[in-house]
């Protein structure tokens, strides 16, 4: 049995897809900055009649990407693994109270619950 205590571990435990998900989300996240600062960038050297301002912005933007996708990506991986953490003992916690001789989760699947009425 793996041990779950271990941030490592639990990181092996959420599925690839989820992994993706979270990647793209931080990639997004990189790319708005980047544009967002060759635009501004671009509006400054419009404004100010500075070309260098304008290939300064170009120059930048992939420092301005790495930084922002990093910052989104650090923010977004501890998240994940919380959610991944409650679902796991609310799994546990449902098999404990149904008696169930098998206590470990095997697979775990993000879902959506709604009301129907």
């Amino acid at each position: 049995m793996a041990n779950l205590n271990d941030a490592d571990e639990l990181w092996r435990q959420i599925s690839p897809e989820e992994k993706l998900v979270l990647l793209n989300r931080s990639h997004s996240s990189g790319i708005f900055a980047s544009l967002g600062t060759i635009l501004i960038g671009a509006a400054f050297a419009v404004g100010l009649q500075e070309v260098w301002l304008f290939w300064g912005s170009f120059l930048v933007a992939p420092l301005v990407f790495q930084f922002s996708a990093g910052r989104t990506w650090r923010s977004l991986k501890p998240a994940i693994m919380l959610e991944f953490l409650a679902a796991k003992s609310a799994a546990r916690r449902f098999a404990f109270t149904a008696n169930a001789k098998d206590l470990t989760l095997q697979l775990l699947f993000r879902g959506r619950m709604e009301e129907i009425q």
